[in-house]
């Protein structure tokens, strides 16, 4: 299995969502997915054991998982807005790094940019990962995602994007020429 993580730990700097998606290694399909939302916590160490509590759920009930996370890298073009930035994320990823290596659970990291640029929304529609519902707003057009009918947030598909570059890059699947 393949968990990928979207993670914002975030708490009390703007209240994060963590998105995540359960991808089946001989497959790529999706098997469950979901998000950690920070709102619903009192303290930044219990959204952050959340997602120990996540991974640690899904280790338990699937033999074989990979945990594939988003890494933090902080590029000069948004380095001015993190002043002050007490980084809570980077936090969260090291708590998730120190529990994966502890446990013996195979830990990938993957950057933003580099599952952003591959695995375009259409792309993920075109695959099947997801549908896209287009709706108007005034002048404007929006994407609604759903996987499964279910609406989802940019977080969880920001963590299908990982998990699908990891599924097809890592685990050499399939081609991926489209």
């Amino acid at each position: 299995m393949i968990l990928a993580i979207d993670p914002s730990g975030n708490f009390n700097e703007g209240k994060g969502i963590t998105g995540w998606t359960l991808l089946s290694e001989d497959n790529g399909a999706i098997v469950k997915f979901g998000a950690i939302d920070a709102s619903t916590c009192l303290t930044a160490e219990e959204h952050w054991t959340n997602h120990i509590n996540l991974i640690k759920g899904i280790t338990e009930e699937y033999d074989s998982v990979y945990v594939v996370i988003e890494d933090f890298i902080l590029y000069a073009s948004k380095a001015s807005s993190q002043i002050n930035s007490r980084f809570e994320t980077v936090k969260l990823i090291g708590i998730i790094q120190l529990y994966c290596w502890t446990e013996k659970i195979p830990l990938h990291f993957q950057t933003a940019v580099s599952v952003k640029r591959r695995w375009k929304n259409f792309l993920l529609e075109k695959k099947g990962f997801i549908e896209i519902k287009k709706y108007n707003k005034g002048k404007k057009t929006y994407e609604m995602c759903y996987i499964n009918g279910y609406k989802v947030n940019d977080h969880v598909i920001d963590s299908l994007r990982h998990g699908v570059h990891f599924y097809y890059f890592q685990t050499k699947k399939e081609d991926t020429n489209d």
